[in-house]
């Protein structure tokens, strides 16, 4: 049995996952897109785990959850 993990434990997992994902080679870099790749790909991942089955539904995902 697992033990329950507290805010920070889940604080200090989503900054590993941020560096993990800022560890990726962005060959685009020099283009300026709009949003940098670490954004992009967090923003798939979270669109996957929330059901999503193809890019238009990230992408409607995305807007959809926007702040």
């Amino acid at each position: 049995m697992s033990m329950p993990i507290n805010k920070q434990q889940k604080s200090q997992s989503f900054a590993n996952l941020i560096e993990c994902l800022e560890e990726i080679r962005n060959p685009s870099i020099q283009l300026n897109f709009k949003y940098p790749l670490v954004s992009i790909l967090l923003m798939a991942l979270c669109a996957s785990l929330g059901g999503t089955n193809n890019w238009a539904e990230v992408a409607n995902f995305c807007k959809d959850n926007e702040n």
